[in-house]
């Protein structure tokens, strides 16, 4: 039945987002920040010392995405900048193919990457699904 193979799509988008969308693709040096909503979404960003980041991102109930780029640091923000487009996977809409990252300011302290939002009534949102801790140096 139709309940069935929903159930079954479902059970394997969450195998393939644990083997494939949480892989560690990175062998450089540099911080681990995590961060997300507990059960809706996680966030984990590689600052990696050589100015280039790894990013692996979740959303319920069963999207993912994978993203690298470059970091600069100025005026007190690190910026963010995605090298290509991608999408949440599966990604069912040709027009959500975009660059993660542009421009994206953030504020990092000792402990924190504090994503911030291009538009001020989104401050509440990014607070809360955009802040992540430090998590350790690899």
């Amino acid at each position: 039945t139709l309940g069935c193979i929903m159930r079954l799509t479902i059970k394997l988008s969450i195998l393939i987002l644990l083997l494939v969308g949480f892989t560690n693709e990175n062998d450089k040096h540099g911080k681990r920040f995590e961060g997300g909503r507990l059960m809706y979404s996680s966030i984990r960003i590689d600052l990696n010392d050589d100015s280039t980041y790894y990013l692996s991102e979740w959303m319920h109930p069963t999207y993912f995405r994978r993203d690298t780029g470059t970091w600069t640091y100025r005026n007190k923000k690190l910026i963010l900048n995605s090298i290509s487009k991608t999408c949440l996977i599966p990604c069912r809409d040709p027009n959500a193919i975009s660059y993660r990252f542009e421009n994206q300011k953030c504020e990092l302290t000792d402990s924190t990457l504090q994503l911030l939002p291009k538009r001020r009534k989104d401050k509440d949102f990014y607070t809360e699904y955009f802040r992540l801790y430090l998590r350790g140096e690899y």
